[in-house]
This record gives structure tokens, C-alpha cells and sequence, in this order.
């Protein structure tokens, strides 16, 4: 079974890095998110980066980020599942501003 795991990691780690995909799943109870080595490649991340809802505000565009904020206040107590939100973040190391459509998976393990 955990060669299984390992395998399945494997792929998923090698399919994210050929159609250049992140993966993030943001805790709203935490106020935590992790993300995949591809996702922190691509937001110019390093592994110190501070992964809460304030450093996720400071990748998201000044135009969406109020949005966005309350967004997180308003489902922070909420039963959803995910949600799907279009908007534009800023590259953390360039400060590029690329088109991006982000899901938001939400983790509501209790």
C-alpha cells in the first residue's frame, strides 16, 4: 500500500510539473494553506514563505484583494466545500501580474 502512495505521489508530482499546474488546499479553520513545489515555482515561493491568509493576500492583486479578504471572512465559519474565484495575483519574486483562475479547495476535516 505505501508503494501504491508513493507511486501515485510520483505521478501526480510529474503531471503537475509537464502541464506546469500547482496544486494549493487552503485550511479556512487554520487560516493556513499548503501548496505543491510546482504552485511555489510558479507564485516564485520558497518553502519559508509564510502560508496564511496574510501571505496569500500579498500574492493576490491590489484590485482583488478586498474580495478576496472578505471572501475569507465570510466562509471562514462556512460548510463550503471549495469555491471558484478569477482574479489576478503578483508573482512574489518578479512581481510579475499573469491572468491566473485559481480554485480554492478548502480543507473541513473537523
Amino acid at each position: 500500500m505505501e508503494k501504491t502512495i508513493q507511486q501515485n505521489e510520483f505521478i501526480l508530482k510529474v503531471s503537475q510539473e509537464v502541464a506546469r499546474l500547482g496544486l494549493f488546499i487552503f485550511d479556512l479553520n487554520m487560516g493556513a494553506w499548503t501548496s505543491s513545489e510546482v504552485l511555489d515555482e510558479i507564485f516564485g515561493i520558497y518553502k519559508n514563505y509564510a502560508r496564511d491568509i496574510d501571505g496569500w493576500l500579498k500574492l493576490i492583486h491590489p484590485e482583488f484583494r478586498i474580495e478576496i479578504r472578505n471572501y475569507f471572512v465570510e466562509n471562514s465559519s462556512a460548510q463550503h466545500q471549495s469555491t471558484d474565484k478569477e482574479y489576478r495575483i503578483i508573482l512574489y519574486d518578479t512581481r510579475a501580474v499573469p491572468y491566473t483562475h485559481l480554485t480554492m479547495p478548502t480543507n473541513r476535516a473537523a
